[in-house]
């Protein structure tokens, strides 16, 4: 079992590494994007039809996938002031109840992500002169959310197979 877990850290440290070369492309093109829209406005007086739409696509791209790697790579916010004071054993577990906490805030989101596309996803946005599908741009919230669920529960099992320690701030102060 214990190599087991070890195959699966290796595969996150490569999935970290994939993600973070889309999280890059999607917030290259948003600069981009918004740069060249910028310059169409003012220069030329007429933006890209659909640029708008894209450079918020690309945000939420961002953001969802932001999340997600913030949890993998243990970066996103902590309040350490509770459990700096607990015994290393307690603090280990007040850690994994948080990281368990997030996991299931984020099941819970994307059961209503899920029910959000399906209620409105079908709609079209024009986008550079065609008619994209709503969902394919909301499917980063579930994206992002399941991403999430996976890493959290990959934290909890390395801090359980010793792998990562649990209990320990997660940014330094």
């Amino acid at each position: 079992m214990k190599n087991f877990v070890r195959y699966l850290k290796k595969a996150e440290e490569i999935s970290i590494k994939g993600i973070n070369i889309i999280f890059v492309l999607c917030f290259f093109g948003m600069l981009m994007l918004v740069i060249i829209e910028v310059i169409m406005r003012y220069v030329f007086a007429k933006g890209i039809p659909g640029g708008n739409e894209l450079a918020t696509a690309f945000f939420v791209y961002v953001s969802a996938l932001g999340m997600a790697l913030a949890i993998a790579k243990k970066e996103h916010i902590a309040i350490p002031a509770f459990v700096k004071n607990l015994k290393p054993g307690l603090a280990a577990i007040a850690d994994a109840l948080g990281i368990f906490l997030v996991l299931v805030i984020s099941l819970i989101m994307l059961y209503y992500s899920i029910e959000w596309i399906a209620g409105t996803g079908s709609t079209k946005i024009p986008l550079l002169g065609i008619l994209i599908p709503r969902w394919m741009f909301q499917l980063a919230i579930p994206a992002g959310l399941i991403l999430s669920i996976i890493f959290c529960f990959l934290r909890i099992l390395f801090g359980i197979f010793k792998l990562e320690k649990l209990g320990t701030f997660w940014l330094s102060e």
